[in-house]
């Protein structure tokens, strides 16, 4: 479970980095748990478009990092997980990443940096997020 919620945030953010290496696992005892986030550097702020990436892990059968469709069904499929469960989880991600950006821009050991960049990864992480969820949300088609 906590290598797919990484995977959504990585999408999310357009980290194209995300490959087996990145993953390590903390031991103790008879307990195995995912260790830290570490390597998770974003593309978003390069202003290299999102059709000249490509993830170093597919999901479903895609590399792509600017998807014409939503993935994860596919991705689902293959784990042998509920489609329906993994798009949820994938859109609430998605839904709250906005925000959880939002409060660490405004964290003191952030502030202290005094740089720009928190603010402008700020904005396009909230535009990625916009743009996974028109992915994520099936639109409805209604006859006359």
């Amino acid at each position: 479970m906590a290598i797919r919620r990484r995977a959504y945030l990585e999408l999310a953010d357009r980290r194209h980095r995300r490959h087996a290496k990145n993953y390590s696992l903390l031991l103790a005892g008879d307990q195995v748990r995912l260790a830290p986030l570490y390597d998770i550097a974003s593309a978003l702020p390069y202003g290299t478009h999102e059709r000249k990436l490509k993830l170093a892990m597919k999901i479903g059968s895609s590399y792509e990092v600017y998807p014409q469709r939503n993935l994860w069904p596919d991705a689902a499929r293959d784990l042998g997980l509920s489609a329906a469960a993994l798009v949820d989880r994938a859109r609430e991600l998605a839904e709250i990443a906005p925000d959880a950006f939002a409060a660490a821009v405004v964290a003191p050991e952030v502030t202290a940096l005094k740089r720009e960049l928190p603010s402008r990864l700020l904005d396009l992480v909230a535009n990625r997020a916009h743009r996974c969820l028109e992915i994520l949300t099936p639109t409805s088609t209604t006859s006359p």
